[in-house]
């Protein structure tokens, strides 16, 4: 059964914590961040928040940064 793994900002430090979320995500289990690992700009929120359906290329470009964040967040938490 898929199991929900809490990881805290301090966790992602060290090798040992690296091999541990490998053999987790393998096992196919879930990483959960409780915060966001790394900045979101105030103004990248609100405009998210208060999107309806317009202005595809903003919400586009907010998404492409949060991807290029998140890839590089887990080149430095997951080896390769």
């Amino acid at each position: 059964m898929t199991q929900l793994i809490n990881v805290k900002p301090e966790d992602s430090a060290s090798k040992e914590k690296e091999l541990f979320f490998c053999r987790e995500l393998e096992k196919g289990n879930i990483l959960f961040f409780l915060k966001t690992p790394f900045a979101i700009a105030s103004e990248e929120i609100a405009f998210l928040q208060s999107q309806k359906e317009k202005e595809t290329d903003r919400l586009k470009e907010i998404l492409e940064t949060y991807s290029a964040k998140v890839t590089e967040f887990l080149s430095q938490v997951l080896p390769s």
